[in-house]
């Protein structure tokens, strides 16, 4: 891998969406985090991508959120209401040297967006039955996934509680972060957000019935989860640049790469 610049998470963004492919609303949106030894989330991460780890954990998050307002510029929104999504993710650094996220699973209460994110976006979108109850006191999240992968469920409850500090340092690591690495064919790609800094509170676990991590490739968590709570933000998805090349498909080796968006 060419030497490349690293960049690290940061609670205020780091990519600039001037041309987005698409606007979305995230709304209350929690985050459920566990640290992992790194040889277990290693296997379930691409070898073109590096572990970033925090005090030489790597880390898992289960996000559930619900998705509002979804459309390209100018337009007015394609679906109306919310829809309900559950993803499964970890922390890493790009052949770019950016850090971000890779997803282990997403699963989406529209059988359209889960098309659609798979074919646009080439990630791992599953169709699934689901739905959020949130308001300021309290949001819970159920569902169990329809299509696209091996049977999974959900169910847990969280009580938002403090605010945090905007230079929490585990929370910045955790949440903030502005890309999402993907391939197409031999071309790593990532896929850039732009929204405010997160709106973050602590919050208390109050229910947690899920095999995700399990069905994900994960041993149960042997520790309680750090829990944190967002009302939402309003983000701006880009269009995926490419961040990598893939330059032998048995061992894959990556040099860096910037340019246009994938195609």
């Amino acid at each position: 891998m060419e030497s490349t610049a690293r960049t690290h998470a940061s609670s205020q963004p780091t990519e600039c969406v001037r041309l987005p492919l698409m606007h979305q609303w995230w709304t209350s949106f929690t985050f459920l985090h566990w640290p992992y030894k790194p040889k277990a989330v290693r296997p379930l991460v691409p070898p073109w991508l590096e572990l970033d780890m925090y005090d030489g954990r790597a880390w898992i998050s289960l996000a559930a959120f619900s998705v509002e307002g979804v459309r390209p510029p100018g337009v007015p929104p394609v679906w109306r209401g919310t829809t309900a999504e559950v993803n499964v993710r970890t922390y890493v650094v790009g052949p770019d040297g950016r850090a971000g996220a890779y997803t282990l699973s997403l699963d989406i209460a529209s059988l359209t967006a889960a098309i659609a994110g798979r074919y646009l976006f080439q990630l791992p979108y599953r169709w699934a039955e689901a739905e959020t109850d949130a308001s300021d006191d309290a949001a819970s999240y159920r569902g169990r996934r329809r299509w696209g992968g091996p049977p999974a469920r959900w169910d847990l409850a969280v009580t938002p509680r403090a605010w945090i500090r905007s230079h929490d340092a585990l929370a910045t690591f955790l949440t903030g972060r502005w890309v999402l690495f993907t391939r197409y064919g031999a071309r790593v790609s990532a896929i850039p957000t732009e929204h405010p800094p997160w709106p973050l509170r602590d919050a208390r676990l109050e229910r947690l019935d899920q095999d995700l991590l399990r069905v994900a490739g994960l041993r149960d968590p042997k520790e309680e989860p750090v829990v944190h709570f967002s009302s939402g933000v309003r983000a701006r998805i880009g269009f995926p640049s490419a961040a990598g090349h893939l330059t032998d498909d048995e061992r894959p080796r990556v040099t860096a790469a910037t340019g246009s968006p994938a195609s």
